[in-house]
């Protein structure tokens, strides 16, 4: 998978940013953390030499609001424009893309990730983004309980191993989403997400 870092810097919105590794990067380098638009990279996916899988700015966030939309369009003219290559997108700001009028092409794969049981509203307004969906269950902080996984396409879900002070969790907590992702047939998420499932535990 290459990285498309188009974006840099974010700000916290939900406890689920508390130990965002980017976040500590800026802050032991003493670096602004602001976001920013990167527009110098905008035409990389153009000269990638072959077919990838590329992830859209981890540790940033397109949809943020300090990210304008004509520079949100920028970004979302050279995905439309790189049919070769899966886009991986993921956002806590999903109202922005709910919001948003866009034809999302097929090689668009949409994800907003739910930490805590009141987040669960995500799914819903992804479940409004005619694109391939997925559902980030990262970092699980509680018992999420019951999940509606109808119309999303790949899930997976992360107990907190990182960050300045990686916060403890339950096994059992990921197993119970788990144990729900594949009763609703859903495609379990890439084999990074796969140690914390029961079949790997």
């Amino acid at each position: 998978m290459i990285r498309w870092q188009i974006t840099k810097g974010c700000s916290r919105l939900t406890p689920g940013c508390d130990n965002c590794p980017s976040y500590w990067e800026h802050e032991k380098g003493n670096k602004d953390y602001h976001p920013v638009f990167q527009r110098d990279r905008i035409n990389e996916p153009r000269r990638f030499e072959k077919r990838d899988d590329v992830i859209v700015s981890p540790g940033s966030d397109i949809f943020h609001e300090a990210i304008r939309t004509s520079e949100l369009l920028q970004i979302l003219h050279t995905i439309q424009h790189c049919p070769q290559h899966s886009f991986e997108i993921g956002t806590k700001r999903i109202e922005r893309v709910e919001a948003l009028d866009w034809d999302w092409p097929d090689n668009v794969v949409m994800g907003v990730a739910v930490e805590q049981v009141r987040y669960k509203w995500r799914i819903d307004a992804l479940r409004n983004v005619k694109a391939r969906r997925f559902v980030s269950f990262s970092p699980v902080l509680e018992d999420i309980g019951e999940v509606n996984l109808d119309g999303i396409h790949y899930a997976g879900a992360m107990l907190e191993d990182w960050g300045n002070k990686p916060r403890k969790g339950e096994q059992a907590w990921t197993d119970d989403l788990y144990d729900q992702i594949e009763a609703q047939g859903v495609v379990v998420l890439g084999q990074r997400w796969m140690y914390q499932s029961k079949e790997a535990s």
